[in-house]
């Protein structure tokens, strides 16, 4: 027979169940919730999966060509894609290490020539990705920076070459990561009340 604080907590749970009236197995109290670890003992954020083959040599690629000293757009898009993979796989504060280096050689390129168009995009994806890291460490209002700042550059873009497609969906990206931002935050006071 099942101990009696369990025949009431079922008979509560499900009364239709209750009907049956006669349990044929005898049980001890499986019912009993199983207590929440302990605050402490949660992670910051999960154990990062392992790189594939394939991503550590993105990563190699990229950390080669900052540490020989590469700013062009070539070291760039080495950088995001190590970036991506280090994202992808949870490696977060790898990820933030190349989103910073992406940024700060993003701002070298625009030295020269503070209007390239090109260097303004790449900057501002740069940024993009500053924020999606910021965002997944829980550092709301960095998100909100890199995000704010990227929209600035995006709508300068947009504004003064209208006709290029890229630069002119360029501000929706960030207006929609500025909203998902602030739509998290919502939620999670929200949660909290």
């Amino acid at each position: 027979m099942l101990p009696l604080a369990d025949k009431a907590r079922i008979r509560a749970l499900v009364p239709d169940l209750w009907a049956i009236r006669h349990f044929s197995l005898e049980t001890g109290p499986w019912l009993v919730p199983a207590a929440p670890p302990a605050p402490a003992q949660l992670p910051t954020h999960p154990e990062p999966f392992p790189l594939s083959d394939t991503e550590h040599a993105l990563v190699r690629e990229w950390r080669r060509l900052r540490d020989k000293g590469g700013a062009g757009r070539g070291a760039l898009l080495a950088g995001t894609r190590a970036y991506d993979a280090l994202l992808r796989r949870g490696h977060l504060d790898e990820a933030k290490e190349a989103t910073t280096w992406l940024v700060a050689t993003a701002r070298s390129r625009l030295t020269d020539t503070p209007e390239d168009p090109e260097a303004l995009r790449d900057l501002s994806i740069s940024l993009n990705n500053v924020g999606k890291i910021d965002q997944a460490l829980g550092n709301r209002q960095a998100a909100r920076d890199a995000f704010t700042e990227g929209l600035e550059i995006a709508q300068g873009l947009a504004t003064a070459l209208p006709e290029y497609e890229d630069y002119k969906n360029l501000p929706d990206w960030f207006e929609r990561r500025l909203a998902e931002l602030g739509e998290l935050g919502t939620a999670r006071e929200g949660n909290r009340g």
